[in-house]
C-alpha cells in the first residue's frame, strides 16, 4: 500500500510551486484524434501527480514521490456468502495519492479454495458420508458435521440412503445441505460374516 511521505506530507518536496502544466489544479487537458476531428479530455497531471505543486527541493525518504510503499496485514470482515471471483470493498484502505488527497479504496478479489468435505453449487453444500456396511443394513443413527462445525444427527431407518438426504437451513446463508450416502463394504469377510450373508440373500 502507498501512504503519505510523513517527511514532505505528500508533496514530494519543500518550497512548493504551482504545477505549470495543470496549472496548480492537479489536471491537465489532452488533445485526442479521430475521423471526426480533434477533442480534448481531462486526466490526472502527469507532472504533479494530481497534488498541483512542484517541489523545488525533493524530498530524500520518498524520492520525490510524496507517497512510501509499506507492508501491512489487515484483519477484514467479509461478508458470508461471497464466491471465488466475487469482488467486495473496503472504503479508505487504498493507495493515497500525493498531496491532500484523500486514500482510495481496497478492492478485495475472493478466491475461494476447495473444502476437504463439502463442495458447493451456489449457496447449496454438498458432501458424502460413509456408512458401514452393517448400518446400511439393520440401520441406526449417524453423526454429520456441516459447515458452520455443528452437527446433524441422522437416522438411517426412516430414510433410504440410495437417494441424497436434505439437510434444510444447514448450506450457505440458509441454504440447504445434501448428502450422499457411501457403504463401506469390507474387502474381507470371516466365515461367520459370509454365512450370515448367505443366509440373508436367500
Amino acid at each position: 500500500r502507498k501512504i503519505k511521505c510523513d517527511n514532505c506530507n505528500g508533496y514530494g518536496g519543500k518550497d512548493l510551486k504551482n504545477c505549470t502544466r495543470g496549472n496548480g489544479r492537479g489536471i491537465e487537458k489532452v488533445s485526442n484524434y479521430s475521423i471526426l476531428g480533434q477533442f480534448e479530455t481531462t486526466r490526472t497531471c502527469t507532472g504533479c501527480g494530481g497534488s498541483g505543486k512542484i517541489p523545488s527541493v525533493l524530498c530524500k525518504p520518498c524520492a520525490g514521490t510524496g507517497l512510501l510503499r509499506i507492508k501491512k496485514n489487515l484483519n477484514i470482515n467479509l461478508p458470508a456468502g461471497l464466491e471465488d471471483g466475487n469482488k467486495t470493498k473496503v472504503k479508505g484502505l487504498g493507495d493515497y495519492g500525493k498531496g491532500d488527497t484523500e486514500a482510495g479504496d481496497l478492492v478485495i478479489t475472493i478466491r475461494e479454495h476447495k473444502h476437504a468435505i463439502f463442495t458447493r453449487d451456489e449457496n447449496s453444500i454438498h458432501t458424502t458420508l460413509k456408512i458401514a456396511f452393517t448400518k446400511a443394513c439393520l440401520g441406526g443413527n449417524v453423526i454429520k458435521p456441516t459447515l458452520s462445525g455443528n452437527k446433524v444427527k441422522i437416522s438411517l431407518k426412516q430414510i433410504d440412503i440410495s437417494k441424497t438426504f436434505r439437510v434444510r437451513g444447514k448450506g450457505i446463508l440458509g441454504a440447504d445441505m445434501f448428502i450422499d450416502f457411501e457403504i463401506d463394504i469390507p474387502k474381507k469377510l470371516t466365515e461367520q460374516e459370509e454365512s450370515l450373508l448367505l443366509h440373508l440373500g436367500q
